[in-house]
């Protein structure tokens, strides 16, 4: 099954690798089985691929989980966090100043002694 290794003790590090968000082949590789070994198997033990699945999102949540935790004594990650979670109104202004081949600023500048039309 699983190119004459032990079942239990790959299954254990094919779960820790997935933990840690590894792809199938990095998985294959710490478990020390091929990667056809590991599609094999899969295919036949659709449960073990939901779990695979499972394992492989917590990474993602303990980080959620972190930032959000950090909101209340970080500002500096609160405001990221809204600068990528509400963009239209935190995303920071980008301005830039229109110049021509030379370097010289095209950006109009208007007189503020100049009337109103």
């Amino acid at each position: 099954m699983f190119d004459g290794k032990d079942p239990i003790i790959v299954i254990q590090k094919l779960e820790m690798a997935w933990a840690v968000d590894a792809s199938d082949a990095e998985a294959s590789l710490y478990a020390d089985i091929s990667p056809a070994a590991l599609s094999a198997y899969l295919k036949k033990h659709p449960k073990v691929s939901e779990r695979k699945e499972a394992l492989k999102n917590q990474p993602r949540l303990k980080a959620k989980i972190t930032v959000v935790g950090a909101l209340t004594s970080d500002s500096v990650i609160a405001l990221k966090y809204l600068e990528r979670r509400a963009p239209k109104e935190f995303a920071p202004l980008q301005r830039q100043a229109a110049t021509d081949n030379e370097g010289n600023n095209l950006t109009p500048i208007f007189d503020k002694t100049e009337s109103k039309l």
